[in-house]
């Protein structure tokens, strides 16, 4: 076949030094693997080709569209004035991309970067416009996901700051001989623990962004998980007891220790308690327990559990719950957060050699589960 016959779309079928690969069927197999909607416009700006990435998009077959006009066969809408596609058919050449809304029959709409390019006339085939229609739900869910981060940090940065603000202006408020001790005392106390949530928030974001880069540096020994518990439920009695909600423990004495970081164990069960005070209601109940698992292919364990009688988690949410920064669609908590307290026991159980996973069901409560792998005793102990 003469090239300078071929109309241009079909130029992808040879390579730069002129050899065939395929002939007609090549490019349309590039076109066929394209995970993006095309559409090719002739003149007139009626379709003349789409693929099946455009098919998946609509939900509709392609022979349905071919002919129709592109308004009529693909409800868009773009968010500014126009997409750039009638410049392009007046025959303008500079290629165009713009953010659209796709509106389908199901009354969803898809949000959407429309790309556009101008394709040439060759040889007595006259000129159009290729269209690349590429699907950004999640580049959308990703930029809520930032917004909705950037007010919660706000939101937990300004809290502790606003009160540590406010007891250090009335400690310089009264001269000193005026503010009783106990006064003074109650006023730094309430400033020392805003500046350690301060700290713990920027902690945890630091421990999560290294431990996504794989560059954590535990210090991995045999810890008793009992033990690790006891402080941790101390740490918290104060904040159940304001939430009035009862805290037990269950922990068998023959438990076995596991190989974790002494400090990152408490972390995991402080954050794992502190999601449950958070959403169970008052009079209700957390319990912290584990159990010597037994061995398996993969090694011998200890599981530790932390249940509580809350609302429990919608099915659609347990996939993400240890994401970072997912907010779940559950009763409203006494205090919010930024989503990232699963997201750093996941990350950190799993640097351990373990695996952590949930079990919930809805007005059920929810049990947080994880193994550790069991400390074994010294050869020839």
């Amino acid at each position: 076949m003469d090239t300078e016959t071929v109309p241009e779309r079909w130029a992808l079928g040879r390579t730069t030094e002129g050899e065939d690969l395929g002939g007609l069927l090549y490019p349309q197999r590039v076109l066929d693997s394209l995970p993006e909607g095309l559409l090719v416009l002739d003149s007139r700006g009626h379709v003349q080709q789409v693929n099946p990435a455009l098919e998946r998009l609509l939900g509709r077959p392609g022979v349905h569209l071919l002919g129709r006009p592109f308004r009529e066969a693909v409800p868009l809408r773009c968010v500014r004035e126009d997409c750039g596609m009638e410049r392009l058919l007046r025959g303008e050449t500079v290629p165009c991309e713009a953010p659209a809304m796709l509106s389908l029959e199901r009354k969803e709409e898809i949000p959407l970067l429309v790309s556009c390019a101008a394709l040439p006339a060759v040889a007595g085939h006259a000129g159009g416009v290729v269209v690349l229609l590429r699907d950004v739900r999640h580049w959308a869910e990703a930029e809520r996901l930032r917004e909705d981060l950037i007010h919660m940090l706000i939101h937990d940065l300004k809290g502790p700051l606003a009160s540590i603000s406010s007891t250090i202006q009335i400690l310089r408020q009264y001269p000193a001989e005026q503010v009783r001790a106990e006064t003074a005392g109650t006023l730094l106390d309430i400033a020392e623990k805003n500046a350690w949530r301060l700290a713990r928030l920027v902690d945890t974001i630091l421990d999560v962004q290294r431990l996504e880069a794989g560059r954590s540096s535990f210090r991995v020994e045999a810890v008793g998980v009992a033990e690790a518990a006891a402080d941790v439920l101390r740490m918290a009695e104060p904040l159940a007891m304001e939430s009035q909600v009862e805290m037990e423990a269950d922990f068998p004495p023959d438990l076995p220790p596991v190989m974790a970081d002494s400090e990152v164990l408490r972390r995991i069960l402080w954050n794992l308690l502190d999601n449950a005070l958070k959403y169970t209601p008052a009079g209700g109940s957390i319990r912290v327990s584990a159990r010597y698992r037994g061995k398996d292919a993969q090694g011998e364990w200890v599981e530790v559990r932390v249940s509580d009688t809350g609302p429990g988690i919608p099915p659609e949410d347990q996939a993400r719950i240890f994401d970072k920064y997912a907010q779940v669609r559950m009763a409203p908590a006494r205090r919010r957060g930024v989503g990232l307290g699963l997201t750093f026991c996941r990350l950190a159980v799993e640097a351990m050699g373990g695996r952590i996973w949930v079990e919930s069901a809805q007005g059920m409560g929810s049990t947080f589960s994880f193994v550790l792998p069991v400390a074994l005793p010294p050869e020839g102990a």
